[in-house]
């Protein structure tokens, strides 16, 4: 186990310390041991053993005490190695354009993982995958998603649903078939539903000869970097903590927009209609 210092501020004013996070929150320290608090504070700064902090001028249960101090007020935060032989490889779907899929391989990266990325075109390319990316335009290959999706709630494999535009981007709803969430077809049948001109939609999304003559380019919209550190940072919440903390994302799509500096959450609900759900007296994602 490793002890590191928390990303926040520490200021040292006389015989006090002044701790203060980004959100504005501020910690006083005001003891008659600061400078041993500070011989503490700078040793993890500079990543030094146990050892070294047994010295004359601090004792092993001062230290301890200190330590204890410090977790309490999450002014350090306690680092978990890996196990040792722990892979911490994944492997990746990702329904996506050809330059996004290119754009995810050279930048989307989480630290401690290691991700290879596949393409994942039909339903037997999901072999083999931990995990799928849906990054894509829901009209544009909707019975084709509509599959893919079903079939990685039937093999218990876990999805992120996110979509570029020039002037916004859509992130979630997260599906994770363990905890019988809604998937992501649920959420596309609601989406179309709500759609102003259902009527021509419907009439493409019915049209099977369809021939792309030209595919705008999601990787050149402004904000289309924003989006990939935000789609990191969910996959390493979801693999750091187990899904824990993506809840949030779980039966939820979030809209951000860029234009307007907003932001809209929306809840998705199961679709009763569906094969996929069991019928239960009780599920918190129940429509």
């Amino acid at each position: 186990m490793k002890l590191t210092l928390e990303n926040i501020d520490i200021w040292q004013c006389q015989q006090e310390l002044y701790c203060k996070r980004s959100d504005g929150h501020l910690i006083k320290i005001q003891s008659p041991h600061t400078d041993k608090i500070l011989k503490v504070l700078r040793g993890l700064q500079e990543e030094r053993v146990w050892q070294d902090f047994e010295d004359e001028d601090l004792s092993r249960e001062e230290r301890n005490e200190i330590i204890r101090f410090l977790l309490q007020n999450q002014i350090i935060r306690r680092e978990h190695k890996n196990p040792k032989g722990h892979i911490r490889h994944k492997q990746i779907g990702v329904f996506a354009a050809e330059d996004i899929f290119e754009q995810v391989k050279k930048r989307l990266c989480v630290k401690d993982f290691h991700f290879n990325f596949k393409a994942v075109n039909s339903c037997k390319d999901l072999d083999g995958i931990h995990f799928l990316l849906v990054l894509a335009p829901i009209f544009d290959h909707y019975k084709r998603m509509e599959e893919i999706s079903n079939a990685c709630y039937r093999r218990q494999i876990p999805l992120l649903y996110a979509e570029f535009s020039p002037s916004c981007f859509s992130l979630g709803p997260l599906v994770e078939p363990s905890m019988e969430t809604p998937s992501l077809a649920c959420y596309m049948k609601r989406k179309k539903m709500n759609l102003n001109n259902l009527s021509l939609y419907s009439t493409f999304i019915r049209c099977e000869d369809k021939t792309l003559v030209q595919q705008a380019l999601a990787s050149e919209y402004p904000y289309f970097g924003i989006g990939l550190d935000l789609i990191a940072c969910e996959l390493g919440y979801y693999w750091l903590y187990q899904a824990q903390l993506s809840t949030r994302l779980m039966g939820k799509s979030i809209v951000f927009d860029f234009i307007q500096y907003r932001c809209e959450q929306s809840r998705v609900l199961k679709d009763p209609s569906s094969k996929l759900f069991q019928k239960t007296p009780y599920s918190p994602f129940n429509a």
